[in-house]
C-alpha cells in the first residue's frame, strides 16, 4: 500500500510540474504587457500603434501591434463601429535586408507587418479588409514617444463644383499624434481618403527638445 501511495505521489508531482511548466510556456507567449520601455524603445519588440481605412471609406479605426519576446505578435484592430478583430500570428526571422516581419491573416484582415532591427520604419503592405484594398500607417511607441491614434472623418458642404469631392459625404480622416510630453515639438501623421487614395502625411516621428535621462 506504502508503494502505491508513494508512486501515486510521485506521478502527482510530475504531472503538476509539467502543468506548470506549460502555464509559465504559455504566459510568456501570451504575454503582451509592459512592451513600451527604454529596453525595447530601440529594438523591434515592443507596440506600435495607428490608424487604418479602406480606400473606399467604408471602414476604418485605430489598430496596436505588439511583438513580444517569445516570437509572438499581436495585432488588435478596433473598427469605428465600435467593433475588434485580434489576431496573434508568429513572427519571422529577420530577412536579407534585416527586417523583423509578421504576416497576419485571418477572414477578415490581412496584411504584413515589416520593421527594422531597431525598431525603425515600421509598415504595414498588403492590407487588405475581407477583399476591399485599404491602408494602415503605423509608429512604434517608445518611452519618449507616447502615441495617440485618432480615427474620424471630414465632410465638404459647399463643394459641388470639385472635381473629386461630393457636399455633404464623409471621407475618411485618421490622425496619430506623437508627444513627448513638455515643450517638445509634437508630430501628426494622417491618413487623409479621397476618391480612393491617400492625401495623408508620410510617417514621421522626430522629435525636439528632448534629453537624455
Amino acid at each position: 500500500m506504502r508503494k502505491i501511495v508513494m508512486m501515486v505521489l510521485v506521478a502527482g508531482s510530475i504531472l503538476s510540474s509539467c502543468t506548470q511548466e506549460e502555464q509559465n510556456e504559455t504566459l510568456e507567449t501570451t504575454n503582451f504587457t509592459a512592451l513600451v520601455n527604454k529596453a525595447t524603445d530601440l529594438q523591434a519588440t515592443g507596440v506600435y500603434k495607428g490608424t487604418f481605412s479602406s480606400y473606399t471609406n467604408d471602414s476604418r479605426g485605430i489598430v496596436m501591434i505588439q511583438l513580444n519576446n517569445a516570437g509572438k505578435a499581436k495585432a488588435t484592430l478596433r473598427f469605428a463601429d465600435g467593433s475588434e478583430r485580434v489576431i496573434i500570428a508568429d513572427t519571422e526571422a529577420a530577412n536579407e535586408k534585416g527586417l523583423q516581419g509578421v504576416r497576419f491573416i485571418n477572414e477578415a484582415v490581412s496584411f504584413e507587418f515589416t520593421v527594422e532591427q531597431d525598431g525603425a520604419k515600421p509598415l504595414a503592405e498588403g492590407f487588405q479588409l475581407g477583399t476591399t484594398d485599404a491602408s494602415m500607417k503605423v509608429l512604434k511607441e517608445t518611452t519618449r514617444g507616447p502615441l495617440l491614434p485618432i480615427s474620424g472623418t471630414y465632410t465638404c458642404d459647399n463643394c459641388d463644383i470639385h472635381p473629386l469631392l461630393e457636399s455633404g459625404v464623409a471621407q475618411t480622416f485618421n490622425a496619430t499624434t506623437v508627444s513627448g510630453g513638455g515643450n517638445n515639438d509634437q508630430d501628426i501623421v494622417t491618413q487623409i481618403m479621397l476618391s480612393g487614395r491617400d492625401y495623408g502625411t508620410a510617417v514621421g516621428n522626430a522629435q525636439s527638445g528632448c534629453s537624455n535621462s
